[in-house]
């Protein structure tokens, strides 16, 4: 389950570059979400524990736009 601003950076992320990867402008992303730098990468890291982002020599792809949310068991009676 991401954090509110974890899925906000995520949302964020998606419509700024969709699934292309590129190198952050972490300036930009602190003016867009108010976040400070130190926020934006803790926040990164998040995402990409939950595999929702990959960085690879500095590159970051979004690989989800959206949370999935969790599987719901049958209800049987």
């Amino acid at each position: 389950m991401l954090t509110d601003r974890a899925r906000k950076m995520q949302r964020i992320l998606f419509n700024l570059y969709r699934h292309e990867a590129v190198y952050l402008d972490r300036q930009r992303l602190a003016w867009i979400t108010g976040l400070s730098e130190a926020e934006i990468d803790t926040v990164i890291y998040e995402l990409e524990e939950q595999g929702h982002v990959v960085q690879k020599e500095g590159l970051l792809q979004v690989i989800e736009g959206w949370e999935h949310p969790p599987a719901r068991m049958p209800n049987f009676a």
